[in-house]
Formats: structure tokens, sequence, C-alpha cells
């Protein structure tokens, strides 16, 4: 047994010192006994030892050696002081707290590695980062311009939503139309036919982008309409019930500002306005802050002062009840305040 060759190698060891206590050193690096004393027949280990699975050869017996170290006191007894079976009994402890060191090293060994092909994978520990929150729309900071020469006619350009405030059940018909005397040919856009009256306003919004101060120009063209004619651009829009609108109307002859709150329009500035029916005319607003001005083929002609709407909002086109009109070359500009 393991015991007797310890035994052994023991009483080959190396010369006492004083006092009955010998070094003995384990030749084979299984064991390293620090002190014995024959008198009282007991072997003592304390300390730390180490231990090398081998196999054929030398080599070692799994892929890369498996080394452990223990701490602790072990007391072996002689033949002559203990029974056979007191010995089978601590051989079996010992090989028990060897097999369970043995284990704990292979897994330690194992810690880190990737997962072996055809064994169990790993649980995925990854914690997925929670998405950003979201934050309130912002006024964009870039200019931008819409041609309507992108696209066929009769359809709607990509991004923008016909709406109505007031609507009737009968919403005015909004498309792309060719135009060969448009500013920028061959599309414009805007409301071909409605057989809306009164109250009820058309609108066209670009969605996405959102402005608050800006320079905004639109050329627009009067085509036809019994009760109303003529339009203009919207901005600031919180939908299509909450607005600002500049429209020129050649049947009334003037240019006038409002704000649609709620779907109630309300009158901030009117000004004369001639212009021939059969020509392109262009509507420039300029807003910053509560302060906004109104031109109408480069004359201003409206400025005041209001604090309906504030923030940013979308930009959009704009016609009233059996109106028909044509827009063509929108475009946008932030400005600072």
């Amino acid at each position: 047994m393991w015991i007797d060759q310890v035994e052994r190698k023991m009483r080959a060891g190396s010369e006492k010192p004083a006092g009955g206590c010998g070094a003995i050193e384990h030749r084979e690096d299984l064991l390293q006994v620090l002190a014995v004393d024959e008198s009282r027949g007991i072997v003592w280990h304390l300390g730390f030892g180490s231990w090398v699975p081998r196999g054929n050869g030398g080599d070692t017996a799994m892929s890369m050696a498996a080394r452990f170290s223990f701490c602790g006191t072990i007391v072996f007894f002689r033949r002559s002081r203990m029974s056979q079976a007191f010995r089978c009994i601590l051989a079996l402890l010992f090989g028990i707290s060897l097999t369970t060191a043995v284990t704990a090293c292979r897994s330690d060994s194992r810690v880190g590695e990737p997962a072996q092909s055809g064994g169990a994978a790993s649980p995925d520990l990854t914690v997925e980062k929670p998405p950003p929150a979201e934050t309130s729309v912002a006024a964009n900071t870039m200019g931008q311009g819409w041609s309507f020469d992108a696209g066929s006619s009769g359809a709607v350009p990509d991004g923008w939503r016909p709406a109505e405030t007031n609507g009737a059940g009968t919403p005015a018909t909004w498309e792309m139309v060719a135009q060969s005397d448009a500013p920028s040919a061959p599309n414009v856009f805007g409301v071909t036919s409605s057989a809306n009256y009164g109250a009820t306003f058309n609108v066209a919004l670009a969605d996405g982008a959102r402005f608050q101060d800006l320079d905004l120009s639109v050329a627009v063209s009067a085509v036809s309409g019994e009760e109303d004619q003529g339009g203009g651009p919207v901005w600031r829009a919180a939908d299509s019930a909450n607005y600002y609108i500049a429209r020129w109307n050649p049947l009334e002859k003037n240019f006038r500002l409002y704000f649609v709150k709620d779907g109630r329009r309300k009158q901030l500035a009117t000004a004369a306005a001639t212009g021939d029916t059969s020509a392109w005319h262009v509507i420039r607003v300029v807003a910053v802050s509560a302060h906004i001005d109104c031109y109408f083929d480069g004359e201003k002609l409206l400025s005041v002062d209001d604090e309906t709407f504030a923030g940013a909002g979308l930009v959009g086109l704009w016609t009233k009840a059996d109106a028909a009109a044509l827009f063509d070359d929108l475009h946008v500009t932030p400005v600072g305040s």
C-alpha cells in the first residue's frame, strides 16, 4: 500500500537532527514529510504537497498536467500501532480527498475556455443594454427643399400626407402634375380638385422634419375656385388642426396671416395684394421666436408678434374650401433667434 511505501522511504531518509526528528523528502514528489517522531510512532505532514498524474513513459495522462495544492496535517500510524481496518479507513479518506482535489483542479482549468464541440453550450450571461430613452423631437438644424419632380404624375410625393381641417367627408385631391411653365419643371404638387366649402381647409403636411425659427419660401399658382382661390404655406404645425398659415387670395385681392388652433382660424394681419392668376408668385415667411414677417413677390407686407405656437412643428401647404392651387420649389432654412 501507499502508506507502506511512505514508511519505507522514511526509514531510508536523511539524517535525524537532535530531538529524534528527521527531515524526510519523498523522492517522487508525491508527498513532502516534514517531521517524524520515531519515539511516538507518528508521521506528521505539515505544509504543502503536489500531485501530478502520469501516464506511460512519464507523459501526462490528461491533455495538460492537473496539479493541486493542499495544506493541513495528516497523521499516519505505523503498522505496529494501528489495526488493518483503521489503516484502510485512513487510506479511503485520503483517496476521497485526492479525488475531490483532482476534480476541482480539472474544473478550474476549464474556466474561461470555450465549450468543446458536441458538448453543452455555456449559458449566455451577456446582459443586454437597455435601449436609449426616447427624446423629444428637436427642431431641424439643416435646410430642406422640395421641387416635387421625383415621382410620377397623379402620385403624392414621398413623405407627404394629405389631410383636412374641419373635413366634411369630401377630401380634396392632392397630387403631382406636369407643369411646363413651373419654376422647376417638370412637376408641381397641389390641389387639383376640391368639393369642399366654408371652413374646410385642405392641408398637406411634410412628415419628418420639424422647424421652429425658419426662413420659408414657396411658389404658388392659383388655378380655380368659386368660393376661394389661391393658398399658401403652413409652418410650426402640430397636426392638421394647429398651425400658422400665410395665404394669397386673388378673388379677395389680399394677403393674410392666420393661426389655426383646434380647427378654428384667427386672423393676425392682412394687406392688399394683387397678382396675375396666370403667373407664379412667391410667398416668403421669416419666423423667429414670436416675430413673423411675410413677403409677397419679394415685398414685406405683414409683420406681427404672436406666441400661439412657439415650438418646432411641421411645414406644409394649404388651400381653402374649393380652391385649387399648385405649388413648386418649397424651401425651408432654419435661422437663429
